[in-house]
């Protein structure tokens, strides 16, 4: 009934090459205190979510985890005493009952190596400025991230913020990355001007962070939302300007979204504060947005159509397959 801290299971290392390994949590239901505070299960030190050694090859499939704050948390101080190996499949992490949920974050990790997130649900979250469905921050280094569903990740307040589906940001220019075959749809909040303040955004990609390839995911960002005193913006993909070395390719980022408080906002299928050169690859993505307040893409500055696209991204785009951006959802004359 701990309402603050605490996690349900919590793997706890005795220091370097001392860690708990070789553990699986499997078919169980992990109900914590409250959405508000702790953890549904705590990979790291003694004490629930602090880092911790060498916690290795620890196997988290087909699991419910819900009436917590952080569903998994994964977490290692460096690149030396990593959690490896971790593997995180076919769970549920979420309820669709708000009390019943988990809050903030689905799974958190850092200075993890050589994990796979596989086939989980991640739904519901709703607790705090921005829930994330997973966050993969500093150290984290050859990782999947595959077959995920992430729906319904909301900030609820009134002080400008929204939702992410997928938080990347490693600090690490040769992380390793694929994220593929994901879903993501339903984020939600009041938006703000960019989307480092915390406005809305199926993928963001950001600080030091390289080596990602993103390929065959959905992401569906719609409805309406209202903040009067803010043009905000929201997208589906987002990439912050420090980011490098990126392979996107097959996806399809869609926008629908709009601001009924401010007619100045924007609904983004890709923005780039990164140049051109930040791409390894960008190929064969469909881009569409759509409504009144629908832009196609941005870098550098807005693009409204695919020549705009391929003048930003350079010789770095081959191909992209674009739907048409439409004025209104009845006007279906291409603008």
């Amino acid at each position: 009934n701990n309402a603050t801290s605490g996690a349900v299971i919590l793997f706890s290392s005795l220091g370097n090459n001392a860690g708990a390994t070789n553990n699986t949590v499997k078919n169980c239901n992990i109900i914590g205190g409250a959405t508000s505070g702790g953890y549904g299960i705590s990979i790291g030190g003694a004490t629930a979510g602090t880092a911790g050694a060498d916690n290795d090859n620890i196997t988290i499939t087909n699991n419910n985890i819900g009436k917590t704050n952080i569903g998994i948390y994964a977490f290692a101080s460096t690149t030396a005493n990593a959690t490896d190996n971790l593997f995180i499949s076919n769970n549920v992490i979420g309820n669709d009952v708000d009390a019943n949920s988990v809050g903030n974050i689905g799974i958190n990790m850092s200075y993890c190596n050589n994990s796979n997130i596989l086939n989980n649900v991640i739904k519901n979250l709703k607790v705090g400025t921005t829930p994330k469905g997973i966050f993969l921050s500093t150290g984290v280094t050859n990782t999947a991230v595959d077959r995920n569903n992430i729906n319904k990740i909301w900030y609820t307040g009134t002080s400008g913020y929204g939702g992410w589906g997928i938080n990347i940001n490693t600090g690490n220019t040769a992380s390793n990355i694929t994220v593929k075959n994901n879903i993501i749809y339903d984020i939600m909040g009041d938006g703000w001007n960019s989307i480092t303040g915390s406005s809305m955004s199926g993928i963001v990609l950001d600080g030091t962070t390289g080596g990602i390839n993103i390929y065959h995911n959905t992401v569906n960002l719609s409805g309406n939302y209202s903040r009067s005193a803010t043009a905000t913006i929201t997208t589906s993909l987002f990439v912050n300007s420090s980011v490098t070395n990126l392979d996107i390719r097959n996806n399809i980022f869609t926008n629908s979204m709009v601001n009924t408080g401010n007619t100045g906002a924007k609904a983004y299928a890709i923005y780039s504060s990164a140049a051109n050169t930040a791409f390894t690859n960008i190929n064969y993505n469909d881009y569409f947005a759509s409504g009144t307040q629908g832009v196609l893409g941005y870098i550098g500055s807005d693009r409204t159509n695919l020549a705009g696209i391929q003048a930003g991204f350079g010789q770095n785009v081959n191909s992209i397959n674009i739907d048409p951006v439409y004025s209104s959802a009845t006007d279906l004359t291409p603008t």
